[in-house]
């Protein structure tokens, strides 16, 4: 995580990833239950998602 910090930051600030957060338990809110160290990346953009895909 450390070596694509900045990466993933700038990502999420451009609006191409959306960074979501685990949570422990399925209570509300979710946000008291937030694992910040462990998250999923989703893309937003198509055109990002289709060449991740052709990999």
């Amino acid at each position: 995580m450390r070596d694509f910090e900045e990466a993933i930051q700038w990502l999420t600030d451009y609006g191409a990833l959306r960074k979501v957060n685990r949570v422990a338990a399925i209570r509300g809110p979710l946000a008291g239950y937030e694992e910040p160290a462990h998250f999923k990346l989703f893309t937003l953009d198509v055109g990002l998602t289709s060449a991740l895909a052709m990999e």
